[in-house]
């Protein structure tokens, strides 16, 4: 039983309050029921919309629009409660959600039924106080000339039988952006490793992008990127994260190697480079943070190996310093644990090029041209790493005359899904 206090309070009205409620209320049921109080029994609602074609209203069945080389359907919708929504399972999987406390979007890919076969899909959403709705569709393919059709199912029939979804759902994600183009010694200065790092978070931001919100985001820039700050800020971040969402960190700086601890060290802004063990942002940093990391599930984009023509040549040759062992202990870091990806501006012993024509590096320039949606190959309106991957492999070498080639190690899925192009 729900213990409570009154409080008295101007007009005379007494308001229960509860010590310890359990349940969301919505308010008095109607006038003269002084101090009765309505718990929340309206339960969420589900509008279904689909990014490959039109999808059932009621239980009219429509024809979703592919084909049999698209072997993926992609379906997106909201769920929106009076007060809060809860969740989303699909056949009891329990699928990320992102938008406010009120109305959440959500978006999966459903594998196509192979010509004669069926699969059945039961939706449940659920809000704060415990109310729960559910829908259920089949979705069916009759034969490869035709396109496959998902229908709406009022009540499902003895046989049909439920089928183990194939989900590929759009992760949760958190992006952390770092991009030091002014550090403390002058002569370091890049050109647009900050603009970058800037454009990375503006895309994960906008309405054309990710449409991330700004808690899932985090950007330090120059005199903000500090090592200390970076440390704290990347710690609490990864440790945020759920198991379920996937963490990217995108960093545009440089990277060197310290002679007496044989690691990498990033360049922050406060870092002496004739002192970096103190103050550069080391390979072990990375991997203990990394470690701590609840997402099983992290992309580091990394934009290291500034080419000669930036100012950094000098600096580098005097101090022995190759890019290939920038890249090869990258390597290294991304096969420290399993679900950590290191994409990679360049690979071996190239730089990575920056310039007008790209209003920054080339590689950042392609990285979100493929997110937007140019990297969408099998047209599913997913962005999968591979297939950012497969499209900066294209272009970048292209754009440099084969100068620079982007690399991804680790232990990752091909399939991750990175991002949702925008209709």
């Amino acid at each position: 039983m729900l213990k409570t206090k009154y409080f008295l309070i101007p007009l005379l009205f007494l308001v229960p309050i509860a010590a310890n409620a359990q349940k969301r209320f919505i308010g008095f049921s109607k006038p003269g029921s002084l101090g009765r109080i309505i718990p929340d029994s309206q339960p969420p609602v589900i509008q279904l919309t689909t990014t490959t074609g039109i999808l059932t209203m009621g239980t009219a069945t429509r024809t979703i629009k592919t084909s049999p080389n698209q072997p993926k359907i992609s379906i997106r919708g909201v769920i929106e409660d009076n007060q809060q929504v809860a969740g989303l399972k699909i056949n009891g999987h329990k699928i990320p959600l992102t938008g406010t406390s009120s109305r959440k979007s959500f978006a999966v890919r459903l594998r196509q039924p192979k010509a004669g076969q069926f699969a059945k899909y039961e939706l449940t959403a659920m809000d704060m106080s415990g109310n729960t709705v559910s829908q259920k569709y089949r979705l069916s393919h009759v034969s490869v000339s035709q396109p496959p059709v998902l229908s709406r199912l009022d009540s499902p029939s003895a046989d049909i039988q439920t089928a183990q979804p194939d989900l590929q759902t759009l992760p949760k994600i958190w992006l952390y952006a770092i991009g030091v183009s002014e550090f403390q010694d002058y002569k370091l200065n890049l050109n647009y490793a900050a603009s970058d790092a800037a454009s990375v978070h503006g895309f994960f931001r906008s309405a054309n992008g990710a449409r991330l919100p700004m808690k899932q985001m985090t950007l330090l820039v120059n005199e903000a990127a500090t090592r200390a700050k970076v440390i704290q800020s990347l710690t609490r971040t990864v440790k945020t994260a759920s198991e379920e969402d996937l963490v990217i960190i995108f960093l545009a700086s440089h990277g060197l190697l310290d002679a007496d601890s044989g690691e990498i060290n990033f360049l922050m802004h406060d870092t002496d480079v004739n002192n970096l063990l103190a103050t550069g942002l080391s390979q072990s940093d990375l991997r203990n943070i990394i470690d701590h990391s609840r997402a099983k599930k992290v992309l580091f984009i990394v934009d290291a190996c500034h080419s000669g023509e930036l100012g950094t040549s000098n600096m580098v040759a005097a101090r022995g310093i190759q890019f290939s062992e920038v890249n090869r202990l990258l390597t290294m870091l991304a096969k420290a644990k399993d679900g950590v990806a290191i994409l990679s501006a360049s690979s071996a012993n190239e730089a990575s090029f920056e310039g007008e024509q790209w209003n920054g590096g080339v590689f950042t320039y392609y990285l979100l041209s493929g997110l937007r949606g140019r990297a969408d190959t099998n047209k599913d309106q997913i962005v999968t790493l591979r297939e950012s991957l497969d499209y900066l492999y294209e272009k970048v070498p292209e754009a440099t005359d084969g100068k620079q080639h982007p690399e991804l190690d680790g232990h990752y899925s091909n399939d991750l899904p990175l991002v949702e192009v925008n209709p």
